[in-house]
């Protein structure tokens, strides 16, 4: 399969005890600079076990849509929240790189938190820096040739607001790289449940500089 997409592979067959321990010293073993990871979405819970890895873990959490999605023959629906908590440039990299889909769209949708205290909506003069940061990501996205649309959404709460985004919009895949361990947890707390498609989780490495390759 991997071949088919343009990815030769290397095959290397582990005999472990349990996942968590086998791929720790797997990991060890090869060093690599990434790893990808598809587990069901109810193995939730192997995000905190496996944050300490020591290198970028990129977790595929979902029940096979992107399969299903090639039959039907529309385009595979990309979700790429933007957020000061959220790394924009490596989702990013990601979408341009290693995707092999051609029929994709990708959804750049920058999530505004506004006080309650105030009406729903963007404020002008953050209206201008947003669209301004959007800019300069589509900018890559259309010198990588990836076909994408730009969304500006007012919030409450990011976490929420980002689960109210994905249920209204319906992609089958999002992509979200917290900035910290912190902020990761409190997003995965609240968006994760019943979030409704494929989730791509991003985790930082131990490594200085470690890019994915």
């Amino acid at each position: 399969f991997a071949q088919t997409l343009g990815f030769p592979p290397t095959v290397e067959i582990a005999h472990v005890r349990t996942l968590e321990a086998g791929l720790d010293g797997v990991m060890s073993d090869l060093s690599p600079n990434a790893v990808f990871l598809a587990v069901p979405r109810g193995e939730t819970q192997i995000l905190s076990r496996l944050t300490q890895i020591g290198m970028d873990l990129h977790i595929l959490l979902g029940e096979g849509a992107l399969t299903h999605h090639k039959a039907d023959k529309r385009p595979l629906s990309i979700l790429l929240p933007v957020h000061e908590k959220l790394d924009a440039e490596r989702t990013v990299t990601l979408v341009s790189r290693l995707s092999a889909l051609k029929e994709k769209e990708v959804i750049l949708c920058a999530l505004v938190e506004v006080p309650r205290a105030l009406a729903l909506a963007v404020p002008a003069s953050e209206a201008v820096i947003v669209s301004a940061a959007l800019e300069k990501i589509a900018k890559r996205l259309r010198k990588d040739h990836v076909k994408h649309q730009i969304m500006i959404r007012p919030v409450r709460d990011f976490a929420l607001g980002l689960k109210n985004l994905a249920k209204t919009l319906s992609p089958d895949l999002t992509i979200l790289d917290p900035i910290t361990a912190a902020e990761g947890e409190k997003i995965a707390a609240a968006v994760l449940p019943g979030i409704g498609c494929d989730l791509l989780w991003l985790t930082r490495g131990g490594k200085p500089g470690a890019h994915p390759t």
